[in-house]
């Protein structure tokens, strides 16, 4: 039996490779990133009137995520979606997520807003403070019930269209049944198929 030498080339490289893997391990083992739920608060108002948007579908989901060799793996862990009520407010997220699986957790949650004859709202359209400024971003006006977002009109037959595109593609359809409601009903005015009908 001959001793390990790891002066040679082939030491060092497996003592650089048992080092990246004792990181990769640690590092999903206390991950830090474990998010709860709020609830989270909002309000939905139209971006030119500033009048609140009733009706619209706020769909909130999260995934499991897992270190990879070169980025996270994820997969859909839970959703849960609400209507805007007449002040155009909403409230999601009553129970806490958190991952019990050694070497996981939970990605922040994802935030998706719909309604017919309104562009798509991008991630920086909430307010105050925008997630861009440092603050505590859209999440944390959320939780403290600050956040607004203001969807944009779509003023013609292509930002309608362009409006059907982006979905949540982690989400399944049997978890966004309103938004799927209200997408169709879109869809079909446009002369378009329906999605998510078997």
């Amino acid at each position: 039996m001959t001793k390990m030498d790891l002066t040679g080339s082939r030491g060092r490289l497996l003592v650089v490779l048992s080092g990246l893997l004792f990181s990769f391990v640690a590092c999903s083992l206390i991950n830090p990133r474990t998010y709860t739920a709020g609830p989270y608060r909002g309000r939905v108002i139209d971006a030119e009137t500033k009048e609140p948007v009733i009706g619209a579908v706020v769909l909130m989901y999260w995934v499991r995520e897992s270190p990879g060799l070169f980025m996270n793996r994820e997969s859909f862990l839970s959703a849960e979606e609400t209507l805007t009520d007449e002040g155009g407010r909403f409230v999601v997220g009553r129970w806490p997520r958190i991952s019990l699986i050694p070497g996981t957790w939970v990605s922040q949650p994802y935030i998706f807003i719909y309604q017919p004859g309104y562009r798509r709202c991008p991630a920086w359209c909430v307010g105050p403070p925008a997630p861009h400024e440092g603050g505590e971003g859209w999440v944390g006006a959320m939780q403290s019930g600050r956040a607004v977002f203001e969807l944009p009109r779509a003023k013609t037959r292509q930002e309608r269209l362009e409006a059907q595109g982006g979905f949540p593609a982690a989400v399944p359809f049997k978890n966004m049944p309103a938004l799927l409601q209200l997408v169709n009903r879109e869809r079909l005015e446009l002369g378009l198929q329906p999605v998510g009908i078997k």
